[in-house]
């Protein structure tokens, strides 16, 4: 399954991508997200979400697989596991921005 979103942010290229690459900042930016360890490239943590009367809380880790500086991709691979139950979510995550006037999508 591909999943795709897309938005724009109201700062140059040179602003968002260091932010980007910044796991910490962006975990606090991600609600239920909480960031546990950062090792190089592996960020473990938790991520808690509710739909509707259902809820679920995950414990994984996000291993940042590639960085292209110059095409401003980051391709990252999320596993992780129910922490109460027998779920899992696996994923694999490109994220890309390109440039415009003042904003970044």
């Amino acid at each position: 399954m591909i999943i795709t979103n897309d938005f724009e942010v109201g700062a140059p290229l040179d602003r968002a991508w260091p932010v980007l690459l910044d796991i910490p900042r962006v975990a606090r930016c991600l609600p239920g997200a909480q960031l546990e360890s950062s090792d190089g490239a592996v960020h473990r943590g938790r991520m808690s979400a509710k739909i509707g009367p259902i809820s679920a809380t995950y414990a994984g880790t996000a291993t940042v697989l590639e960085i292209d500086d110059d095409a401003h991709v980051v391709v990252m691979r999320l596993e992780a596991r129910e922490a109460r139950g027998q779920g899992n979510a696996n994923a694999v995550l490109t994220m890309r921005l390109a440039g415009g006037d003042d904003s970044t999508r």
